[in-house]
């Protein structure tokens, strides 16, 4: 593998070498990510608002769908009231 050999690199310190530029356009840039981003987050809430106000099936919209599949009812879980002993 051929070494490259660069002469002339001026020196600079690690602080200054990780310090990112500022200015007016990182400020635009930030400020329009900024904008779309939130443009994007209003746009997915409305287009998914309507079905997030119907809510989530209650126990009735269960026993519906369970007797369309000629499925038995979904049976609530209970607990036992004393844990059986050893």
């Amino acid at each position: 593998m051929a070494r490259t050999i660069f002469f002339n690199r001026s020196r600079m310190n690690s602080t200054r070498a990780r310090q990112g530029a500022l200015g007016r356009d990182v400020f635009w840039v930030l400020v329009v990510s900024t904008a779309l981003a939130f443009a994007g987050l209003i746009a997915a809430w409305l287009w998914y608002a309507p079905s997030l106000a119907t809510g989530s099936p209650g126990p009735q919209d269960r026993l519906e769908e369970a007797q369309q599949f000629q499925a038995p009812a979904p049976q609530a879980r209970q607990t036992p009231a004393d844990p059986p002993m050893r």
